[in-house]
């Protein structure tokens, strides 16, 4: 009889500590801004808020992931930092962390999982495996179908003529994106070109002179620094080019189009 009891306690206390276990929220830590912004998406606002304990640096969207600790300036990692706010998960990016600083991580116990790059293409498929690392299913499938809806809405009607647009992410010396950029992949995806996809590059040095000569449609600059006024008025000299010829010189925010994010479609779309 006495072991009966001693069985029925042994259950009780695993039950107790299970539970307890179940109520504890998740100490979450996370090393890119794209990372905390989709784990916001995925798993609420709210939620967000009660799970994650560090963000990385830039981590300002949505806003209230400002309230968040900051646990590295992005993208070098502060290893003992991190560890310092006991995190029971650690997401990490394939190629944005360096990874000997992620195996820090893991050597010093912490539970790390990394996310393999983005690609516009793809990004379903890389939502739903966040949500997986997560533990929050629904909230994946629910921000994936968002995503892809998101870009089903950008399609161009089937007579659309491409358009070549030049993407200047740099004033001096001048730097576009090249074809393996995720942006690269947005112009492809909405029905236009980037004028300089042939570049494998993701951020290629482009001259002023191979800009005119290819002579695009449109010129997008992302205002990173504050200082896209004065290079649209740069290009602006330029009357020969199409894209000043038709007032097509568009100032875009940073914000936007840094990311592989819902932003990115909505901003897009705007530019349609």
């Amino acid at each position: 009889m006495k072991r009966v009891v001693n069985l029925i306690w042994a259950a009780l206390l695993i039950s107790m500590a299970s539970a307890h276990a179940a109520a504890t929220p998740p100490r979450i830590v996370t090393l890119t801004p794209g990372i905390a912004e989709w784990t916001a998406e995925i798993l609420g606002k709210d939620q967000a808020l009660k799970e994650l304990v560090g963000v990385s640096q830039y981590s300002n969207y949505p806003p209230e992931l400002k309230k968040i600790a900051t646990v590295a300036a992005f993208p070098q990692l502060d290893v003992e930092r991190i560890a310092s706010f006991k995190p029971t998960l650690v997401i990490a990016s394939e190629d944005a962390n360096r990874p000997e600083q992620i195996e820090k991580l893991r050597r010093l116990k912490l539970h790390v999982e990394v996310m393999p790059p983005q690609s516009f293409g793809g990004m379903a498929a890389w939502i739903q495996k966040l949500a997986r690392v997560l533990n929050a299913p629904v909230g994946g499938k629910a921000a994936a179908k968002k995503w892809s809806d998101g870009v089903a809405a950008l399609k161009r009607p089937s007579g659309h003529s491409p358009e070549q647009i030049f993407v200047q992410v740099q004033g001096s010396p001048i730097v576009t994106i090249g074809g393996t950029s995720f942006l690269s992949e947005a112009l492809q995806a909405v029905g236009d070109h980037n004028l300089f996809s042939d570049l494998k590059e993701p951020y290629p040095k482009v001259s002023r002179e191979a800009v005119l000569k290819r002579n695009p449609d449109r010129i997008w600059i992302v205002d990173e620094s504050g200082s896209a006024a004065r290079i649209r008025d740069g290009w602006k000299k330029f009357s020969s080019l199409k894209a000043v010829a038709q007032g097509r010189i568009e100032i875009l925010s940073a914000d936007d189009f840094a990311r592989c994010s819902l932003r990115l479609l909505n901003a897009l779309k705007r530019l349609h």
